[in-house]
């Protein structure tokens, strides 16, 4: 409904100023010294000439209507062409004002086409004009105490008791709320505030079991950007408050064994209310393996469920449990990355007691390899003697290496000291020239295996010596 940004500073005057007046002398010790003196320095309030403020003197509707646009930052460029008013005119200092109050809806007049500027607003006005601008549709209601609430006009009723069940609006001491009461500048300039300061806040009560709950952490996440904008904990009562700016949330109360989030689209200038009841999370349990099957030990991966990540280490035997909110998909992300991996979490799905977590370990050495394979591949040969008509001088040589983490990356040997050779079939060596063959091979996590040594000379190969020497 409000479509404001910034306005103009203004002055608290029917004639306003370009003057400006630091400070006043006749708000020392006032009782609303403190809101004075901020919209004083801020420039968004003005004294009068002679330097005083004046804050016990009544306001006019028209000067109302002028610091309501200002406390809250309204753009005023009524679209209007026509004045609704018969008694505002394009000459008067408060026509843009006033229409752009009429057009947002937030002032109607008090009947008959007119507006009566230059009447003192009352306390029930002013509770009217700051409700329809902040009080949220279908705002909950606790029956107010004023011991004159009959009094009240029905048409400021429930605006005056939403502004009073939020604080924003207050009675006297004697008990009273004194509805048709002139408002005072002072008055004015502080309900605006506490008006202004609410709009910005998202509140709500967080409960378990339907009870009001404490120490509750609440977040407020983004959902364009998935960061956290805001969090708090929850009070006494279980009542949280948050500032907030305009846009897409989800509210998030999480603790170790229950959980809430709730999407709220957060509108300007309106009381945003959202209460956060926790429901109990599911234990999940299981094993963390890689794309090859192989147990990931102390492995580290984020669980989302688009609203919030829920991190997981497994132990050092691979196995992991964790408490989930039920009723979400879970995606699996593995250093930073995407996994393919997602699941379900129900109540009583009996493949939650048993779940194994797949992740895809990294297949070079870079600085973001996983810790978890740090366990160098075996290899292994065999060989096929070849015959030359009647001796036995050539060797069929198969090497084959294994790895139960991260896979094989690469098999190399060489022959008499030579050249590295990549290992990709079985090959020849001869008896009469060959002396030594040295292997080894390297997983795709990194890990090189020492090397191994086939020495013909010494016998490490002993048929060798037996079967490949010419007699």
């Amino acid at each position: 409904m409000l479509k404001k940004t910034m306005l103009l500073v203004i002055a608290l005057l029917v004639v306003f100023t370009t003057t400006s007046y630091a400070a006043a002398a006749d708000i020392k010790g006032h009782w609303a010294e403190g809101t004075i003196q901020q919209w004083l320095d801020e420039g968004k309030a003005q004294g009068y000439e002679d330097g005083d403020f004046y804050p016990d003197k009544t306001i006019t509707r028209a000067e109302f209507v002028r610091l309501v646009n200002t406390g809250f930052g309204f753009t005023v460029n009524p679209s209007l062409s026509t004045s609704p008013f018969s008694d505002v005119l394009t000459t008067d200092w408060f026509y843009k004002d006033a229409l752009q109050a009429y057009e947002d809806q937030i002032i109607t007049g008090p009947g008959n086409g007119v507006f009566l500027p230059e009447s003192n607003v009352t306390r029930q006005e002013a509770a009217k004009i700051i409700a329809n601008i902040i009080q949220p549709d279908a705002a909950p209601l606790t029956a107010i105490t004023f011991s004159d609430k009959n009094d009240i006009a029905a048409w400021a009723l429930d605006e005056v008791t939403f502004l009073s069940n939020q604080s924003v609006i207050l009675g006297y001491p004697d008990s009273t709320f004194k509805p048709l009461r002139d408002l005072s500048r002072a008055e004015a300039l502080v309900l605006i505030d506490k008006a202004v300061k609410l709009a910005n806040k998202l509140y709500g009560t967080v409960t378990l079991d339907k009870a009001p709950t404490s120490g509750i952490p609440v977040n407020l996440i983004d959902t364009s950007t998935k960061k956290v904008s805001g969090t708090t904990l929850s009070g006494g009562n279980g009542k949280y408050s948050l500032t907030v700016t305009p846009g897409s949330y989800v509210a998030v109360a999480n603790t170790d064994n229950a959980y809430a989030a709730v999407p709220i689209k957060i509108s300007k200038n309106k009381l945003n209310v959202l209460d956060l009841n926790l429901v109990s999370k599911v234990l999940v349990k299981g094993k963390i393996v890689n794309q090859f099957g192989a147990v990931q030990s102390s492995t580290k991966v984020v669980l989302d469920n688009g609203f919030t990540t829920f991190d997981l280490t497994s132990s050092a035997s691979g196995t992991y449990s964790i408490y989930l909110p039920a009723d979400y998909e879970y995606s699996v992300y593995y250093l930073n990355k995407l996994e393919a991996f997602k699941f379900p979490v129900k109540k009583g799905d009996p493949k939650l007691d048993d779940l194994t977590i797949t992740i895809t370990t990294p297949t070079s050495s870079t600085s973001t390899l996983s810790t978890a394979d740090t366990v160098a591949p075996v290899t292994t040969y065999t060989t096929k003697p070849l015959s030359n008509g009647s001796y036995i001088d050539r060797l069929e040589i198969t090497l084959s290496a294994t790895d139960n983490s991260s896979g094989v990356s690469k098999i190399q040997y060489r022959i008499n000291g030579g050249s590295w050779i990549d290992y990709t079939s079985p090959f020849i060596v001869d008896a009469a020239t060959v002396e030594k063959v040295e292997y080894y091979s390297v997983d795709k996590a990194g890990n090189s295996e020492t090397l191994h040594v086939m020495d013909f000379n010494k016998g490490t190969v002993s048929f060798v010596v037996t079967s490949q020497r010419r007699f």
